[in-house]
């Protein structure tokens, strides 16, 4: 059954928002790396490369998807290149760091094609930075199963989390991996279809901070957990 796509625009920026700052980390393993390049790696509209610009503004950002609709929307300080990341369109070890955004999930049957291919583009001890959604959240598999929305691809599917980390780390030394969400996932869409939203809206950060205890303190929450960040680098093989 297909539903329409809302979201409450507070809930929203209360939950996303947690994941805006862990680029930060990223920006500051790349300042160091001799390579002038940063690649935005499925970056759509250019929101994310358009932070990295205006952290790394000794970089020169360069925002790849396969939608020219979407990159025409990029501001012009990001350097757009229409291509898919099956097939990198660069040489070998030409970026200080590579950032993935909710986009590699687009490409699960080809996950280990794109990693060989991120390896390939970054120098050494250039960085990767993912963030992905996982699969195997309670509320979001009921979601993705019995209200599939206009907005999800067909062809996407979510990662196991160990599955994710075991791939990534067969290439990459990873740095850092972090986890968000269990409950407080899709509150931003529950809330867009609840009465009396701004009672709701009350619970969206009591909840995210209940979340963030339980994958902190507890280890065998974070399979459950409705995001992954990771953190790698890239060294001599």
């Amino acid at each position: 059954m297909k539903v329409k796509w809302h979201t409450d625009e507070i809930a929203w920026n209360l939950v996303i928002g947690c994941l805006n700052y862990g680029y930060l980390d990223f920006i500051k393993e790349c300042e160091v790396n001799s390579s002038q390049y940063i690649l935005d790696w499925g970056g759509g509209k250019g929101w994310m490369a358009s932070k990295i610009k205006e952290r790394a503004r000794d970089k020169i950002v360069i925002n790849l998807d396969p939608d020219i609709n979407q990159l025409k929307s990029n501001p012009k300080e990001i350097h757009c290149i229409r291509a898919v990341g099956q097939k990198l369109p660069f040489k070998d070890g030409k970026f200080a760091g590579v950032h993935v955004r909710a986009a590699l999930h687009h490409c699960y049957t080809d996950v280990e094609i794109c990693l060989d291919e991120i390896y390939r583009i970054l120098n050494d001890g250039g960085i990767i930075f993912i963030q992905e959604p996982l699969a195997i959240n309670p509320l979001n598999r009921i979601a993705r199963k019995l209200f599939s929305t206009e907005k999800h691809d067909p062809q996407e599917r979510p990662f196991d989390p160990d599955e994710l980390l075991k791939v990534i780390s067969s290439r990459f030394q990873i740095i850092k991996v972090r986890y968000y969400y269990i409950f407080s996932y899709l509150l931003p869409h529950i809330i867009s279809r609840m009465p009396l939203k701004r009672v709701w809206r009350i619970f969206t950060p009591l909840l995210l901070k209940f979340d963030q205890y339980l994958l902190e303190n507890l280890q065998f929450t974070r399979k459950y957990a409705g995001y992954i960040e990771i953190l790698g680098k890239k060294v001599r093989k």
